[in-house]
């Protein structure tokens, strides 16, 4: 099976400053470039947000995601078009297809002479500015950036203080919310439900009228709050990464506390003291606190506190505002309970069970924990109205999220190393069966399982083959050892080549 490229998108990593207000920057500069130049274009985009220029660029591609609209609508919204120009950008057939769009859009294009390289046809007659041997703009070509983009030359600074709208923005939130309901339904498959009410939450969200009718206050509290249960492996912190690429545009604007690390007094108090920094370095953000159920009472009361004024105090006494942030809390609660005499936890919901049912079984002890449990009404009050109850998935659901995996490992060797991986189709039906040998797993387990079977074994085989840019590898097997151990047949076709011996993972095979 040779699985088609759906591309992917991130911008900048964890570190960065002002990493997400970037992305709300009306005119930015686009750069566009070849992934072996990575490293250069990352110094290239400290040097001009420090110099006060706006930046956005795909550092990280993640494969599955809605590659082509992002990058089209970035491109769209630049003040200026960057070309990082290099032997390796000339034969990247995305940076010339980032090109001809910029070019569709009548874009100022800049390409920069990074390394001596054949001219892209398209750029022949541009100027190209001097940046051989690694050099970085000066403070001519940072100037006429800065005109270009409408940009004073601050430095990196917070919205407020530079007078920028933050990603809430309208109509632009709005935007980007139309455009999230098609990245929810690619990635979070057969939770048709539960996407249309966090849809609603963020719709909410964006217009401020989440909580309106409790009247004062309401702009001070966070931007939308949910409360995501259901069985496990069904998508729900997938969900909430989908909230953080809708809203922010970044995978790392979500942040996840496992509160089963809040389960005393001392361990509250330090966990809130990281949860204050998270959000004191950058407030727009999507805050999941996984397992609810396990956290000490005190945290429930902190947790009230967010939802309720929006704004928490460390021990410190450091600060952190949550209005422009979304909380996401998600429970296991109603799914199972521990029984004491087995190693198992014993289902309470099962997939054959009517989602109604489901529903409303999830629901009451969701109720029955924080309501009655842990005696916290007021907290079941804020959280009632905002829970979403994911269903199980059916078999042919996982078999679309095995496909998606299957897809994301090709795009990643792509993307990272210029390998094209082929699967067979038998190759993947072989896969397929093992992975469901004892049962259709949920999309947690099957996720390792791919890992187990197919990632180690492929690695494994990277590290024995020399495999340049343009090669393609074509798994044409696979068997599995008395030990359990997966072995894969692989042919190897090099650059140019029609086909090279075949390889599998234990051994050479001769032709």
């Amino acid at each position: 099976m040779h699985l088609p490229r759906t591309g992917g998108f991130s911008l900048c990593g964890p570190g960065w400053a002002a990493r997400l207000y970037r992305r709300a920057v009306p005119r930015h500069a686009f750069i566009s470039y070849s992934r072996t130049d990575q490293e250069y274009v990352r110094g290239l985009a400290d040097h001009l947000i420090a110099a006060g220029v706006p930046v956005w660029f795909d550092y990280r591609l993640i494969a599955g995601e809605q590659f082509e609209e992002v990058l089209q609508r970035n491109i769209a919204e630049a003040g200026v078009f960057l070309v990082v120009v290099t032997p390796s950008a000339y034969e990247s057939r995305w940076v010339a297809r980032e090109i001809a769009y910029a070019e569709e859009q009548k874009k100022v294009i800049v390409p920069l002479l990074v390394e001596e390289s054949p001219k892209f046809f398209r750029l022949v007659d541009l100027h190209h500015e001097d940046l051989t041997g690694g050099a970085l703009p000066g403070e001519e070509l940072v100037q006429r950036l800065r005109a270009l983009c409408g940009a004073a030359p601050e430095g990196v600074r917070p919205p407020a203080e530079r007078g920028l709208p933050n990603p809430w923005q309208w109509p632009g939130v709005r935007e980007r919310i139309i455009l999230g309901e098609r990245l929810f339904r690619r990635r979070v498959l057969g939770q048709e439900r539960a996407v249309a009410k966090i849809l609603d939450a963020l719709k909410r969200g964006a217009l401020g009228l989440s909580g309106a009718q409790r009247g004062a206050g309401a702009n001070q509290r966070p931007r939308a709050v949910l409360l995501l249960a259901g069985p496990r492996g069904t998508g729900r912190i997938e969900s909430a990464v989908c909230i953080a690429e809708t809203l922010f545009g970044d995978q790392s604007a979500c942040v996840r506390f496992s509160t089963g690390d809040f389960t005393t007094a001392n361990q509250v108090e330090s966990g809130l003291d990281r949860l204050v920094d998270a959000v004191v370095e950058q407030p727009c953000r999507v805050i999941v606190f996984d397992e609810i159920e396990k956290a000490h009472p005190s945290f429930c009361d902190k947790l009230l506190q967010i939802l309720d004024d929006g704004r928490l105090t460390d021990s410190r006494g450091v600060s952190g505002d949550f209005s422009q942030s979304v909380v996401v809390a998600v429970t296991d609660l109603g799914t199972s309970r521990f029984d004491p005499a087995g190693d198992e936890p014993v289902p309470l919901v099962l997939p054959e069970m009517p989602y109604p049912q489901l529903e409303s079984s999830v629901r009451s002890a969701v109720r029955d924990h924080i309501g009655r449990a842990i005696g916290r009404p007021e907290l079941l009050n804020r959280l009632d109205g905002n829970l979403v109850v994911f269903e199980f998935v059916s078999a042919d659901v996982v078999h679309a999220v095995f496909e998606h995996q299957l897809a994301n490992v090709v795009h990643r060797l792509h993307d990272e190393y210029g390998v094209e991986l082929e699967l067979l189709a038998e190759t993947a039906d072989a896969l397929w069966r093992r992975c469901t040998a004892r049962g259709v797993p949920d999309a947690r387990d099957l996720g390792n399982l791919v890992e187990s079977h197919l990632i180690t074994p492929l690695a494994r085989a990277l590290f024995e083959l020399d495999c340049p840019p343009g090669s393609r590898l074509t798994v044409e097997g696979m068997r599995w050892a008395p030990d359990g151990e997966t072995d894969l047949r692989i042919n190897v076709t090099p650059p140019g080549a029609e086909r090279m011996r075949p390889f599998t993972t234990m051994n050479i095979v001769p032709e």
